[in-house]
C-alpha cells in the first residue's frame, strides 16, 4: 500500500530555487551584450547612408556581429578599443585581393569606415542608453 503524507514544501522548491539562481547569474551577461549590439546597430546606422560605398561591400552589421566581433567585444568587457586600422584590417581581409587594382583605395576607404564607426560607437555606448 502506498502511503502519501501531505506536506506543505513542493520537492520541486530547491530545484526551482537553484535554476532561478543560474537563470539570474547567465541574464545578466547576456543583458550586458545586448546593450552593446544595440549600441553597435545605432552606431551602424549612423554611419550608413554617409558610407555607403563599404557598407553595400560587407562592412555591414553581419560582418559586424560575425568577422569583428571579437574584436567589438573587448569594448564592453576589458575596456580596449580597437583601432581604425584593425577594424579595416578585418573587413579588408575579407576580399583576399591585396595585390589588385584598387587594393589601395579600398583600404583607405575602409579605414575612414571603420573610424567614422568607432567614432559613432564610442558617442553611442558612453551617451549612457546602453551603459
Amino acid at each position: 500500500m502506498l502511503n502519501l503524507v501531505k506536506t506543505n514544501v513542493s520537492p520541486l522548491k530547491p530545484v526551482q530555487g537553484l535554476v532561478s539562481l543560474i537563470a539570474g547569474l547567465w541574464s545578466r551577461q547576456p543583458a550586458a551584450n545586448r546593450r552593446f549590439n544595440a549600441a553597435v546597430r545605432a552606431a551602424f546606422r549612423g554611419i550608413a547612408s554617409e558610407h555607403w560605398r563599404n557598407t553595400e561591400s560587407l562592412f555591414d552589421e553581419y560582418f559586424l556581429a560575425t568577422h569583428a566581433q571579437p574584436l567589438l567585444q573587448a569594448i564592453p568587457t576589458e575596456q580596449r578599443w580597437p583601432t581604425p586600422e584593425e577594424l579595416a584590417l578585418i573587413w579588408y581581409s575579407q576580399f583576399g585581393d591585396s595585390g589588385q587594382t584598387g587594393a589601395l583605395t579600398k583600404r583607405v576607404g575602409a579605414i575612414r569606415t571603420a573610424k567614422a564607426f568607432l567614432t559613432a560607437l564610442r558617442s553611442e555606448w558612453h551617451s549612457g542608453d546602453y551603459v
